[in-house]
């Protein structure tokens, strides 16, 4: 578990972190349905996706906070973007916890 994450949904009593296989941390919102995923890659620091209600809401957060649009679109029509640093991810898991 990466415990940048950790401690950045520790921060906001609203979130709870699931990890499910490997290294996919699944953060969840009480009330919301859908998840904030966040993936710790090999190459590009992380990949951030949203799914359901929460993507949604959170999507044009992003959007607003990195200043770009999302990097790639799953079959579903979730919406992914790579993230370099665990600052941008904490910033994330923040502007989550806080809409």
């Amino acid at each position: 578990m990466d415990e940048s994450i950790k401690s950045a949904v520790d921060a906001r009593i609203i979130l709870s972190l699931k990890l499910n296989k490997g290294e996919h941390h699944r953060i969840m919102k009480t009330g919301w349905q859908g998840s904030l995923w966040i993936f710790k890659t090999e190459k590009r620091g992380y990949r951030v996706e949203t799914t359901g209600s929460v993507g949604a809401r959170l999507n044009p957060e992003i959007r607003n906070f990195l200043g770009r649009d999302y990097d790639r679109e799953t079959v579903k029509g979730y919406k992914i973007w790579f993230v370099d640093t665990d600052d941008e991810v904490k910033k994330i898991i923040d502007i989550y916890g806080r809409i």
